[in-house]
């Protein structure tokens, strides 16, 4: 049993087929690919910590992405409307 785990700079639409050709006639069944996206944590300025994308919250994605695209942190009133968009999204869940 094969657990495959492979580090991308982007999605890889036949990735599955890939892999099971590297493993045509070995003794090896396939059961679980996982893939962490490198452009992921470079865009967010992040280096091989270990830290995840999804371990952040969305308050810091924004703002470790706006820093990187316009440097500096985003205005008050961006940041004001996108908790009031999350606030909404929390509300619609709960409902």
């Amino acid at each position: 049993f094969l657990e495959v785990n492979v580090e991308l700079a982007k999605p890889v639409a036949n990735l599955r087929e890939q892999i099971e050709a590297a493993l045509q006639g070995k003794r090896a069944r396939l059961v679980k690919i996982g893939s962490t996206y490198v452009g992921d944590r470079k865009a967010l300025g992040e280096s091989h910590s270990g830290q995840r994308l999804a371990d952040l919250d969305p308050q810091e994605v924004l703002r470790r992405r706006y820093q990187r695209d316009y440097g500096g942190d985003p205005p008050a009133e961006m940041l004001a409307a996108f908790d009031e968009l999350l606030d909404s999204l929390g509300q619609a869940e709960s409902a």
